[in-house]
């Protein structure tokens, strides 16, 4: 005989299975929700801690000037602007509009790769704004919190961008989800 139990899930439903199986479900329902605790031990129901924050901000920062400056240190083409005339076509997989990106013409390419560098290496600093109420003056913190989600914004409609010019996997769909943080 296997010793047969049942668990209620938070919802109130019940399930039955052996206690082994019982025990994996408590087990990764305690993985998941220790996934969303915060410094202070609390479950996903509390506010995120800042260290967590700043910590989103941070990566989202070193991803895109990292990608920005071996552009501008890695190839002429980023500064003869270019890379982007051959970049469609030459793309491991393609995404559907890459064909249409790649017949725009000349200039708008060349165009674009000032935008790329400009969102990369210069309005990524946007993302880095410090939150909170600085020196008591609230209309400051609010321009503060407006133009740090502005970069946010940026980051996250360049990715998007990227995603419909190109195919790179989950990459770009992961790089999103730091600038959320924003």
């Amino acid at each position: 005989h296997v010793a047969r139990n049942v668990v209620v899930t938070s919802k109130g439903s019940s399930t039955s299975g052996t206690d082994d199986q019982n025990d994996e479900r408590k087990v990764s329902k305690w993985k998941v929700r220790g996934i969303f605790r915060d410094a202070s031990g609390t479950t996903g129901s509390s506010e995120p801690s800042v260290a967590v924050i700043y910590l989103m901000k941070w990566l989202m920062f070193r991803i895109s000037m990292g990608a920005g400056l071996i552009k501008i240190r890695g190839s002429s083409c980023w500064t003869k602007k270019t890379c982007l005339w051959y970049h469609f076509e030459t793309q491991p997989i393609p995404s559907p509009l890459s064909f249409v990106f790649h017949f725009l013409p000349k200039w708008v390419l060349s165009r674009a790769v000032d935008l790329d560098l400009l969102v990369q290496v210069y309005m990524v600093w946007l993302v880095l704004i410090p939150a909170g109420n600085v020196a008591g003056d609230v209309r400051f913190a609010g321009v503060m919190r407006f133009l740090r989600r502005v970069g946010g914004l940026v980051q996250i409609g360049f990715m998007v961008n990227i995603m419909l010019s190109g195919n790179f996997s989950i990459l770009n769909h992961l790089t999103i989800v730091p600038a959320l943080a924003c």
